[in-house]
């Protein structure tokens, strides 16, 4: 069961500003101003549809994940799910919120549905007693819009030099597989990897016509990266900069957060600081050397602050 909300009597609007504009700064400061408010409106919504332990072992008839105003619920049978959205229903109405007709549905998890870049689908396996598991994977809209993004900045950077092409492209790179690599991505990482050499093999033949392709091979692609054993990374020989790949970010599950804690919460001050200290795998190794040395603790508008900020 999938759901968005709305503010009663105000429908969603979105607008396009041009990026690095003051309109666009201010768009992003009022959208985080917003997830906040949403964060103190909703929290205690497990509670409304009677779910009291999110953390425990113990078998549960419901189940909700959310971020902000998007949140989905899952139910074993549909009547209970028409169930929890009239609960829903009653305690958002309170707060002066309502559900978006248009962005709300109820379906099985066998049809599978999008969510915040993901698809959410319930699988056949014979790996488990009963038959099925439920996978999270990048989807595939998701992964359309990071090509499309990722040949504009390929055909923008025709004739551009190798620094400009890694100084572009890496923060892409980085970002997506960071968001994608909690879910069950290992076989989408390799699909974008292939086609990302494509496409540096068009840019490299592109920049040299007259030359043979033995040369050319030479020139971009070695071992850059010293840590693998991989001599097909795209790079400059003379800095020894590198293109990263998609398949370097390992896989790593996503930690649940303990029953109803809450970021606002000053009592659990700490418990958020070690799970923040946690996401310094998300940095480069340069930004990461900076937050150890700042134990991971920053008030400047800097890389390693918003890394951090939820």
């Amino acid at each position: 069961m999938f759901r968005r909300l709305d503010f009663a009597g105000e429908p969603g609007t979105s607008t396009s500003c041009p990026p690095g504009s003051v309109s666009a700064g201010w768009k992003r400061t009022a959208a985080r101003q917003q997830r906040a408010i949403l964060r103190l409106y909703l929290h205690g919504m497990e509670q409304a549809i009677g779910i009291q332990q999110q953390n425990s072992h113990k078998k549960r008839e419901r189940a909700i994940v959310r971020y902000a105003d998007d949140f989905c619920v899952f139910c074993e049978r549909q009547e209970d799910a028409q169930a929890a959205q009239q609960s829903l229903s009653e305690w958002l109405a309170m707060r002066g919120l309502s559900f978006s007709t248009e962005k709300t549905r109820t379906l099985h998890l066998t049809e599978g549905f999008d969510f915040l870049g993901t698809t959410i689908k319930l699988y056949k396996t014979k790996k488990t007693k009963s038959g099925t598991c439920v996978l999270i994977k990048p989807s595939k809209k998701a992964v359309h819009k990071l090509r499309e993004k990722l040949r504009d900045h390929w055909f923008a950077l025709n004739g551009a030099n190798v620094e400009a092409v890694i100084e572009t492209l890496n923060p892409i790179i980085r970002g997506w597989a960071n968001y994608h690599r909690r879910q069950v991505a290992s076989y989408t990482f390799k699909i974008i990897d292939a086609w990302m050499f494509h496409r540096q093999r068009r840019y490299a033949i592109r920049a040299h016509p007259d030359k043979p392709r033995h040369w050319i091979y030479h020139k971009y692609w070695a071992r850059f990266n010293l840590d693998r054993q991989d001599h097909s990374v795209f790079g400059d020989r003379t800095t020894g900069r590198h293109l990263l790949k998609f398949t370097w970010f390992n896989i790593e599950r996503h930690t649940l957060v303990k029953g109803n804690a809450s970021p606002d919460d000053p009592a659990l001050k700490t418990y958020w600081q070690k799970r923040n200290d946690k996401r310094k795998t998300d940095l480069s190794p340069s930004w990461r050397k900076i937050a150890k040395n700042q134990h991971y603790k920053c008030q400047g508008r800097c890389k390693v602050r918003k890394a951090f900020l939820r």
